[in-house]
């Protein structure tokens, strides 16, 4: 349960080591998670040379199957967790890119997301993505819903983190591309103003739920690489951080593929990434995966996912990206 993996449980015994730990029950047991699919299904290309078709075809399956009124939740067997809007995002855009949910699906889904928003003149306080920050920003997008489509969702409180945000605006975006979510909307501007702040920071942090900034950075990039105007509005800060990070050369290969990918975001040719391709490749493992490495935090909880599957998925989207961007 350590961010660097020196402590690991299996999921069915989650729940009693953070027991153990901070003393506190969450409340609800651990069960196998869905969102390594909805990430694998959206790191990768359709009809991907490298990675099997078999294999897409499940993550499509099993993002599908965690859909419930137009949203997507994390746990495949843990009905007391709430669908959240960092799962819609990315399985949405996800399933919609790879032919599996049609434009007016990904409407619908962007639309929800857009209800997730903090209503203009709420007031209270928010859990932000720094301890302590408690300020209420409206027409953010949040973690969770406030309303009564999904009673859990209430119980979790109103949360903010700028690579949800991030992964929210690529959603958004790919919806009003698509013709099917209105521009004339504030919460992107609003959700863009909160990445932003992110961004202005003058050394990046993880934030609540993706404590390695890389993940940040790679979800950035993203975005900024798909939608010309995310890339105007952000691509100095990213390219500042991305620069600090690139020098200080991460320590895992998760950091390292994400690092990469966001190279390649900006514009980056393979040529300038030689060394850092060089890196990735020898930390494979004999079996043909890549080791596990810190990925994603369960909020309060200091307990981080991860698994070889992941690090795996960015690691092969790195390795060929050179190649794919050769092909016609």
């Amino acid at each position: 349960m350590a961010a660097d993996f020196s402590i690991t449980v299996p999921s069915r015994d989650v729940r009693t080591a953070i027991r153990d730990l901070t003393g506190a029950d969450p409340g609800f047991d651990i069960g196998a998670d869905a969102f390594s699919a909805m990430l694998g299904l959206a790191i990768s290309e359709d009809l991907d040379p490298i990675v099997p078709s078999v294999l897409l075809a499940r993550f499509a399956a099993d993002t599908v199957a965690r859909r419930s009124h137009d949203r997507y939740s994390y746990f495949v067997d843990t009905p007391q967790f709430a669908a959240d809007t960092d799962c819609t995002a990315l399985a949405s855009s996800a399933l919609y890119e790879h032919g599996s949910l049609s434009a007016a699906g990904l409407g619908s889904a962007a639309k929800e997301l857009l209800k997730a928003a903090t209503p203009r003149g709420d007031v209270g306080s928010a859990y932000g993505h720094r301890p302590g920050q408690g300020e209420v920003r409206p027409g953010v997008v949040t973690v969770y819903w406030d309303d009564d489509v999904d009673p859990r969702a209430a119980m979790r409180g109103r949360k903010y983190d700028p690579v949800v945000c991030a992964n929210a605006l690529y959603t958004l975006a790919l919806a009003q591309d698509a013709g099917v979510l209105d521009r004339n909307t504030e919460v992107p501007w609003a959700t863009a103003r909160y990445v932003e702040d992110h961004l202005a920071s003058p050394d990046l942090s993880g934030t609540r739920y993706y404590p390695d900034p890389h993940a940040f950075l790679f979800a950035v990039s993203r975005l900024c690489g798909r939608f010309d105007a995310y890339a105007e509005l952000f691509g100095r800060d990213l390219g500042r951080h991305f620069a600090r990070k690139w020098a200080q050369a991460p320590g895992n290969p998760l950091s390292v593929a994400q690092l990469i990918l966001t190279a390649y975001n900006l514009g980056f040719p393979a040529e300038a990434l030689e060394g850092r391709l060089r890196v990735l490749a020898l930390s494979q493992r004999t079996d043909g995966s890549w080791p596990a490495a810190t990925y994603y935090r369960m909020g309060r909880y200091p307990v981080y996912f991860g698994s070889p599957l992941v690090t795996t998925l960015f690691a092969v989207r790195a390795l060929q990206e050179p190649h794919r961007m050769e092909r016609p």
